[in-house]
């Protein structure tokens, strides 16, 4: 047996090997592990045809081999490195590791940082391997999964709770996924079972309430991205990097970072050609979901230090330089955009027009 297992939830994807585990070697007397970003294939594939000891069938556990076959696998910001050949004897031959699997033995290559399984691993991999991607749960049903983590745990939360909870740490894809799977950060459940066990703890012996989660679980991305976004584009250096940080330390994926910074500067160039006083009547006119958000663009146009024509300009100069391949990484944009805006502050200060 085959089974190739995925993220992008790293403890779903840990239960299912879990789930394998107890199926196929319950005791772990005939479990092997290896590290697949530092194994060789030479040895995977000897591991995988070789019999147990004991007779019966081996259960062969390699965490991150998939990664290696794939640019997917690198994280954001990271140059991706060229993909390692899928024949010979020194690049990853998967189709030679899947023919020497013992037909007694069980082959799990698992990999939770990537949301796919790599082509080349797909298409070597026989029919009738297992493919599992560990998709976290969403809305009602990640709401029971709460629940009955806090249960678990020894303590309770009702679905009104859980939901404020679900909120405060995943705001843009706790319900559903979003449109642009480009912006989507799906629950993490290890961090949600961390914030439920600290919020059990402190609620005992009574339930988690919304004004303990409001009290003890800082609200995500939204909080921080508005600012971030209001520093970037009024040229404030000192307020940018620390919210960067902050969005950073929470996995925010610098595409959306950069996508808001540009309707920001796009919809700020717009209000002085509009020449009303009146900006959520543009937002109307422009068929906005909430057009009052045009009252804080009207404000953060007020505070900025660059005319929003100008600051237009530097937005499409930075998409050209991307479009370019001179900058190649969403981190590069994001840290491009903060320093050309606080450069060009800087010389109109020293008198350039």
């Amino acid at each position: 047996m085959i089974a190739l297992i995925v993220g992008p939830d790293a403890a779903t994807a840990r239960t299912e090997v879990a789930r394998l585990l107890r199926s196929h070697d319950q005791g772990g007397l005939n479990t092997t592990r290896l590290d697949g970003k530092s194994v060789g294939i030479d040895e995977v594939v000897t591991a995988a045809g070789t019999p147990a000891f004991f007779g019966g069938g081996r259960v062969i556990v390699v965490d991150d081999l998939m990664g290696r076959a794939s640019k997917a696998g690198t994280s954001a910001g990271e140059a991706a490195e060229p993909a390692e050949t899928t024949t010979g004897g020194r690049g990853l031959d998967f189709a030679r590791l899947f023919g020497a699997v013992a037909a007694e033995n069980v082959l799990i290559l698992v990999d939770p940082a990537l949301s796919s399984v790599p082509v080349a691993v797909k298409k070597a991999a026989p029919p009738d391997a297992l493919i599992f991607g560990g998709e976290p749960p969403r809305g009602a049903a990640l709401i029971d999964w709460m629940q009955r983590v806090a249960s678990d745990l020894g303590g309770s939360i009702d679905g009104r709770t859980a939901r404020l909870l679900a909120e405060r740490t995943f705001p843009q894809a706790w319900s559903a996924r979003p449109s642009n799977p480009a912006y989507d950060r799906p629950p993490n459940l290890d961090l949600l079972r961390n914030e439920l066990a600290k919020l059990v703890m402190a609620a005992h012996p009574g339930a988690i309430d919304a004004e303990l989660v409001r009290s003890m679980v800082a609200s995500a991305a939204e909080d921080r991205l508005f600012p971030f976004v209001e520093a970037v584009v009024t040229g404030r250096l000192d307020e940018a990097v620390p919210a960067l940080e902050s969005l950073q330390a929470t996995g925010d994926d610098p595409g959306r970072l950069i996508a808001q910074v540009y309707q920001q500067v796009e919809l700020a160039a717009v209000l002085p050609a509009a020449g009303t006083a009146d900006p959520a009547g543009v937002g109307k006119e422009l068929g906005l979901t909430n057009p009052n958000r045009m009252l804080g663009v009207a404000r953060t146009a007020k505070r900025g230090r660059i005319a929003p024509a100008r600051l237009l300009r530097l937005a499409l100069q930075t998409d050209r330089e991307t479009k370019r391949g001179r900058l190649r990484h969403g981190d590069d944009v994001v840290y491009h955009l903060m320093t050309v805006t606080v450069a060009e502050d800087d010389w109109h200060e020293r008198g350039g027009t």
